[in-house]
């Protein structure tokens, strides 16, 4: 009877584990194909969820086996700290750096250190060289020769910074008692302190334009060299006075030439459209300066809103001392009728 009871107890156990096998197997091949019908994308996202809460679980717990616990027990502080020795220290002496006295400053001068190089050598020389006695109105003179190397030209100490210049001064008749005599002087003065890297031009206006170096005019900028510079006084010298004040064909000659800046000297008002044709709207970068020379009334409010609409500025100017003297004893020729040179287009004999 026990035999037989055993022997159906393990027929059971056996039928029990071919089930769980089949359940088992019928579980992966469930799986298998819940995976098979899975998109790749989803299965690979499973997949790196799993391994990084895995490296997650994993790294928890290295962690907290290296956790330390510490404890602290009461000791005898008395058996610790038993005896202590007590250690002499000799003083050291330090011996006093002499070279450092070398690097002081005093007000008056600056040590450099000893350097064996030519940067040095030339830096210790500029430091010596410089004067902090220099004055305000050295200073400012230094200023202004630094303004002439840049390109600062300065005409009856009406300045403007320009690389080029042109001069549009007035020949007319009236031009007389040194007026003319100031305004070539003051010129000559002005184109001798340009620099080489200027370029300058001369025109003077009365009945016509008269380009530089009339009769044989140059019709662009030259350099402000020292040659060009002695050519245009020899020439000044030259230039005599005619009747009218036409300056409407100078200054389209002046505009042509594109300067960065034109001065204008006149002693009177136009008597053709000039005020008209540098007042009208444009949009020339020349500047126009203009000067009156013993100028009143019309001249003057010509003058003024010329330099108003191009950028420029209006200055009052005066024959020099001395200058009417010379004038009574050099006089310079006052044409009235057309001459060889000058006057070119007056009538060929003078109205009475």
């Amino acid at each position: 009877m026990t035999s037989r009871s055993s022997q159906k107890n393990k027929t059971d156990a056996g039928d029990n584990a071919e089930a769980e096998q089949h359940d088992v197997a019928e579980s992966a091949y469930d799986f298998s194909a819940l995976l098979e019908t899975m998109p790749s994308w989803l299965v690979s996202t499973l997949v790196h969820v799993t391994l990084i809460l895995f490296l997650a679980i994993f790294t928890f717990a290295r962690t907290s086996e290296k956790s330390l616990v510490l404890s602290v027990e009461p000791t005898n502080h008395a058996e610790v700290f038993t005896e202590m020795e007590v250690v002499d220290y000799e003083e050291v002496e330090f011996e006093e750096d002499s070279s450092m006295e070398e690097m002081v400053l005093s007000e008056n001068e600056l040590s450099l250190p000893s350097v064996n190089s030519t940067v040095a050598n030339t830096l210790a020389d500029s430091f010596e060289s410089i004067d902090l006695d220099v004055g305000l109105g050295e200073l400012v003179e230094g200023l202004e020769e630094m303004g002439q190397e840049i390109g600062t030209t300065t005409f009856f100490g009406a300045k403007q910074t320009a690389q080029k210049v042109v001069f549009v001064v007035d020949n007319s008749n009236s031009m007389t008692k040194g007026k003319f005599e100031t305004a070539i002087n003051e010129l000559s003065k002005t184109v001798g302190n340009l620099t080489p890297k200027q370029k300058f031009h001369v025109i003077f206006f009365s009945d016509t334009a008269y380009m530089m170096f009339h009769p044989k005019p140059v019709a662009k900028l030259i350099p402000a060299t020292e040659e060009n510079k002695d050519r245009l006084r020899q020439w000044l010298y030259t230039v005599e006075l005619c009747l009218k004040t036409k300056g409407a064909e100078a200054m389209n000659a002046a505009l042509m030439l594109k300067p960065d800046v034109i001065y204008v000297l006149g002693d009177g008002a136009f008597t053709d459209n000039t005020k008209e044709l540098l007042t009208a709207p444009h949009r020339r970068k020349t500047v126009v300066n203009t000067l009156g020379m013993q100028v009143s009334g019309k001249g003057s409010e010509q003058l003024k809103s010329i330099a108003r609409a191009n950028q420029g500025k209006y200055r009052d100017v005066s024959a020099a001392a001395g200058s009417a003297q010379m004038a009574r004893q050099n006089p310079i020729r006052r044409n009235r009728s057309r001459g060889k040179v000058w006057g070119i287009t007056l009538p060929v004999i003078a109205k009475k």
